[in-house]
């Protein structure tokens, strides 16, 4: 849509039309699941997206600004170790790096000067000997190697599974069944907020079959889900503290060092700490940014 205004011939494709394209209503957007087994795009010479795609065969430039981890068919979830860290995402990048170079195109990599964490990019270009010569033979064995069942392309429709756990009040339930792993006895945390630390893996290894089914069906995970449930968790990675394990510190937030009160914004949500935590809410009423 961008380039639209500088009178670039092309178009746009979604698997489902965006809210915002009624804002562009003389870009040609296009509402197309792609199925990288049989579609490929004939009619254009550069490509853009977030996500992978097959369309190599077109022998075409691309940028590509990876997203959420998927392979040719589901979630990447490989951890390996790169030099930028141990990570999915930096193991992410390094698979897709080492796609974009078996296939023969020449990559640049930058950061783009966006709010995103997710911000490293790939500009990927023909050189101009052509690509590999065995291209064909090449993405059969990458396929195949990867194939772990049939290409399933995503619907239309969304299953909005955060809107379906604030539903079952699921946030506090899992709170108030986790927790406790988190507090000493009452005697002994007579000032102490955040108490004893815990990892990600070990609160995993606490869920219930249920559990692990919806929260692997969210969007994210258990890693997020608990990191939206900011007033109540911090989640932070301390590499000298695991060993160079990257699993994600677990701790009860220190909510009266970390609220952040704005006193013109309603407040809508109950806090809590005043209505959960053995020593109630370390704010005032007037101070604390949720409802007591």
């Amino acid at each position: 849509m961008f380039f639209c205004f500088y009178d670039f011939t092309g178009y746009g494709l979604d698997v489902r039309r965006r809210k915002i394209w009624s804002n562009f209503e003389e870009a040609d957007l296009r509402e197309l699941a792609l199925n990288p087994e049989k579609d490929v795009i004939t009619d254009a010479n550069f490509l853009i997206g977030n996500h992978n795609f097959l369309n190599y065969k077109m022998c075409c430039n691309f940028f590509l600004l990876p997203c959420c981890p998927h392979n040719f068919y589901g979630i990447y979830s490989l951890k390996i170790k790169t030099k930028d860290g141990y990570s999915i995402y930096h193991s992410y990048l390094e698979f897709i790096r080492s796609l974009c170079l078996k296939l023969g195109f020449v990559v640049e990599e930058d950061r783009l000067k966006i709010p995103s964490t997710k911000r490293h990019c790939f500009f990927c270009t023909v050189p101009s000997s052509g690509l590999s010569a065995g291209t064909d033979s090449i993405i059969n064995e990458i396929l195949i190697s990867a194939k772990t069942g049939p290409f399933t392309v995503r619907g239309k429709a969304i299953e909005v599974w955060q809107i379906m756990l604030k539903k079952m009040c699921y946030p506090w339930k899992f709170a108030q069944k986790h927790v406790p792993i988190f507090l000493k006895t009452i005697s002994q945390v007579s000032a102490i907020y955040r108490c004893v630390i815990s990892t990600l893996c070990d609160i995993a290894n606490l869920l219930g079959p249920e559990e692990k089914k919806l929260l692997k069906s969210s969007c994210g995970g258990l890693q997020t889900f608990i990191k939206n449930q900011h007033q109540i968790f911090k989640v932070s990675f301390n590499k000298a503290v695991l060993n160079l394990v990257s699993d994600g510190i677990v701790s009860i937030r220190d909510w009266a060092k970390d609220c952040k009160s704005d006193v013109k914004k309603p407040k809508t949500r109950m806090c809590w700490f005043h209505q959960n935590h053995p020593q109630g809410c370390p704010l005032s009423a007037e101070s604390c940014s949720f409802k007591h």
